[in-house]
């Protein structure tokens, strides 16, 4: 897993903005620092973003799952596991972030499941325990669930650390 750059805010269109105090930006895959999945083709569809490390950020992300689960023709329970799934990683990185990192977030969904995929610098290489109450929620909710961290990061002033959990299904879409 390679390591996040520690700031990088601003738009689409590469010119800096702000909304509400808050800095948002949708990436490729590629820009976000993550690698491609095998669901990453012409079936598969990948929305990424980044943002500061910040609780402040968690409603940002929660809504994007949301959005992308909704578009993505996934069933209200689903959403909802998602949602609160992406929340439980997403609170626990940014309470152990180094300051000033970010956090990038990519949903890779095709026809039959959804991938997402956290990475952080956190403090600590334990910022995701797998023993917790919230490893125990989120294996109840999702059907794959994997974490890496990665050795410190002298550049990034931390550990690289990358969360990722799949929710398959339970039909498919009507075409």
């Amino acid at each position: 897993m390679t390591g996040l750059p520690r700031t990088h805010h601003g738009s689409t269109n590469g010119k800096p903005h702000r909304t509400g105090g808050s800095h948002l930006r949708l990436v490729s895959p590629d820009e976000a620092g993550t690698t491609r999945h095998p669901m990453d083709d012409a079936h598969g569809h990948t929305i990424g973003v980044r943002v500061p490390a910040e609780a402040s950020q968690l409603i940002m992300l929660r809504a994007l799952a949301e959005t992308v689960c909704l578009t993505a023709d996934f069933d209200v329970s689903m959403v909802t596991d998602i949602r609160v799934a992406l929340d439980e990683v997403a609170t626990a990185l940014v309470s152990h972030r180094t300051p000033g990192t970010e956090i990038s977030c990519d949903f890779t969904y095709d026809e039959q499941s959804i991938e997402v995929r956290i990475n952080s610098v956190s403090q600590t290489d334990a910022a995701f325990r797998v023993a917790s109450m919230g490893w125990h929620l989120l294996q109840a909710i999702t059907d794959d669930l994997q974490t890496e961290v990665g050795p410190f990061d002298h550049h990034a002033s931390g550990y690289p650390t990358q969360v990722r959990f799949t929710r398959n299904r339970d039909w498919l879409p009507l075409d």
